[in-house]
């Protein structure tokens, strides 16, 4: 799978940070923005645009495009409190860690490292590249919550990953969904629900696609069918479903591992959590609209939802009818009735249905 090149543009043209024609300048303009980090352009004499640089922030994780006219060299400076996930697009390039070697070698390697000193990025010309910028102590934290094992040593994923093999498949659909939703959507970038669902979906993607130095335990295994583990999960996502949730909350108030959470979703809901959490959210969706409380496009947002066109193919697969007719249904009804008794009652929610669609779009 390769990234969407329309959407690569779309995004290039709406978050554009600086395009130059200088070297100096550019270079210059390149370490302000990441701070701690040395940009030695190759060619300074080149004629023409020498790069530009695309940038859109969602809530604490950085997520930019990256493109050269000519070759350049990046050095991190000093250890910074992120991690990196580089995607190329075109061209090539060489990253090298101090300590842990050669992270990506060649134009359809993807790299995940810690921005620590020493870090080199050595690209040749034309080249571009997705950058998603994550925060150090999120991934690790949740790299010992999905593992259930605390580290005590840095936390290291798989050196030069295939675009092609299933784990650069995984990642490139993750990096296709985040720029769809920014291209289509800009306005999840100030909606803290929708940057949490963000921020869920795009850690526990990357946990799921590269697996990391914390190796597994056997132990969460054999505890991961316990069904009173689900119910748990489920009582807290009922009660917290206005909430900002992410996955490793969920677990914690289920008392167990986020790997041991997805298992046993898995067995007994056929789901995974945060499915089952946008189909409450689904639910209370539902609701809002049978009680015509505000309009389709306020109640979608409301619930997390940005993408409406997906939210009403969700709402008519699960209730039969489009989020706009339920809505008229209540208007209707309120009109006729309202000489008399009133306002209708609410709707409860219904039961979560076995479903494995993803978060706003994709969740595993």
């Amino acid at each position: 799978m390769s990234l969407n090149s329309a959407n690569l543009a779309s995004f290039e043209n709406d978050y554009a940070l600086m395009r130059s024609g200088c070297a100096e300048e550019f270079a210059s303009r390149f370490e302000d923005f990441h701070g701690h980090y040395s940009a030695n352009i190759k060619d300074r004499y080149r004629h023409g645009q020498i790069g530009v640089l695309s940038v859109a922030k969602l809530g604490d994780l950085n997520f930019s495009l990256m493109r050269w006219n000519t070759g350049i060299t990046g050095t991190v400076l000093c250890d910074q409190p992120h991690f990196c996930l580089r995607i190329p697009v075109s061209g090539r390039a060489r990253t090298e860690d101090p300590h842990f070697g050669t992270i990506t070698n060649g134009h359809d390697e993807i790299g995940l490292f810690r921005a620590n000193q020493g870090v080199t990025v050595d690209s040749g010309e034309d080249n571009s590249a997705v950058n998603v910028s994550i925060p150090a102590g999120l991934l690790e934290s949740r790299a010992e919550s999905f593992y259930d094992q605390s580290g005590n040593h840095p936390l290291h994923f798989p050196s030069q990953v295939k675009v092609q093999s299933l784990q650069g498949t995984m990642i490139t659909s993750l990096v296709n969904v985040l720029m769809a939703q920014l291209v289509a959507a800009p306005r999840v970038c100030d909606n803290e629900l929708l940057l949490a669902n963000i921020r869920e979906y795009a850690v526990s993607a990357i946990l799921n696609a590269l697996p990391c130095s914390i190796p597994n335990n056997p132990a969460v295994e054999r505890d991961s069918g316990v069904p009173r583990t689900v119910k748990l999960a489920e009582d807290y996502m009922h009660a917290n479903a206005e909430q900002p949730v992410t996955l490793d909350q969920i677990a914690r108030e289920a008392g167990c591992s986020e790997r041991a959470l997805q298992n046993a979703f898995k067995s007994f809901r056929d789901i995974t959590p945060m499915v089952a959490l946008r189909e409450i959210r689904l639910c209370r969706a539902h609701r809002d609209l049978c009680e015509g409380t505000e309009s389709v496009t306020q109640i979608a947002l409301k619930w997390g939802f940005s993408n409406l066109g997906r939210f009403a193919a969700l709402y008519q697969e699960k209730y039969g009818e489009k989020p706009s007719v339920s809505l008229k249904k209540y208007i209707s009804v309120s009109n006729l009735s309202s000489q008399s008794a009133g306002a209708l009652s609410p709707i409860p929610d219904r039961p979560c249905e076995k479903r494995t669609t993803l978060f706003g779009d994709t969740l595993h």
